[in-house]
Order: structure tokens, then sequence, then C-alpha cells
């Protein structure tokens, strides 16, 4: 029986109505009746009724497509720039590790050259 009531109260249960309300009366007539609260408008809904026509709200979303395509071929062409730089920078590191190697082989080419020199010359004293 209990379970049966506690079923019943949470089903006839509304905003504004005590479940002791609902314990003491048995017929739905004598359930008053939550009142309604008085709704106004956000200032955003207001906002979204301005009287514009469908005309304008068809050139606007045209205006929108035409920026976005417009945006996304800018994006394309960054976008081939960057793989563009990307190749030079590459081939360019390259050019900077050969030119390091070339360097490095002068420097000690020159190491030798020097070190030989200096034999010579003890030889000749």
């Amino acid at each position: 029986m209990k379970p049966e009531l506690q079923k019943e109260l949470k089903e006839k249960v509304r905003p504004g109505i005590k479940p002791s309300q609902l314990k003491r009366s048995r017929s739905l007539g004598d359930i008053p009746k939550a009142p309604l609260p008085k709704l106004t408008k956000s200032k955003s809904a207001e906002e979204l009724e301005s009287p514009e026509t469908r005309e304008e709200l068809e050139t606007k979303i045209s205006t929108l497509e035409l920026k976005l395509e417009v945006s996304q071929r800018e994006i394309d062409e960054l976008k081939t720039e960057k793989a563009l730089f990307k190749e030079q920078l590459k081939e360019k590191q390259k050019e900077v590790e050969k030119l390091r190697e070339r360097l490095e082989t002068k420097a000690s080419d020159q190491a030798l050259d020097q070190a030989l020199n200096k034999r010579h010359q003890n030889l000749k004293d």
C-alpha cells in the first residue's frame, strides 16, 4: 500500500504543490493548480524579432558565403606558400650543411699545411 501511495504522490507532484497537500486529498479536483509565472522576453529574443525581410536575410547569407569562400581561398594560398617555404628551407639547410663540411675540411687542410710547413722549416734549420 505504501509504495503505491508514494508512486501516486510522485506522479501528482507539480511545481507549487506541496506533497503534504496531496496526502490530504485523494481527488484531482481538490489539488490546487500551480500559478503560471509571468513570462518576459529576454533582450536577445527581442533582438531576434527585428523586422528584417527575407530578401535582406538572403543578401546577408550570400555575403557571408562569399566571405567564407574568399577566406578558404586565402587559406589554400597560404598553405601552398607554406609548403613552398618549407621546401626552400630544406634546400637552404642542405646548402648550409655542405658549406659547413667544406669549411671544416678547408680548416683541417690549412692546419695540416701549417704543420707541414713548420716541419719543413725545422728540417731546413
